[in-house]
């Protein structure tokens, strides 16, 4: 939930709910500093937990086509990254 706000930030209000994913340290921290070209608007009704999987499923996919398994085309040239269909559990490119 944002806290606080830069004067120059107009996508978001205190008290918006929000999302992230970022490398590094402070996961577990109760407040976080963020940019907010970071952050991803949480629409109501959604639980924390849920949001929570959602982010993991593209994380989790983003790792292992970059990172474990690279996905190239035949030319050797990287492949685009991919879309995570949370509901269907698809992966496919972005176009």
């Amino acid at each position: 939930m944002v806290e606080d706000l830069d004067s120059s930030v107009e996508e978001f209000k205190i008290g918006d709910r929000v999302a992230y994913m970022s490398a590094g340290t402070g996961a577990y921290a109760t407040f976080r500093t963020v940019n907010a070209e970071k952050l991803v608007a949480v629409p109501d009704g959604l639980s924390d937990e849920v949001i929570a999987a959602h982010f993991f499923k593209g994380l989790t996919a983003q790792y292992l086509i970059q990172k474990t398994f690279p996905v190239e085309w035949a030319s050797g040239a990287p492949a685009p990254l991919p879309a995570v269909s949370a509901p269907s559990w698809r992966v496919g490119p972005v176009s």
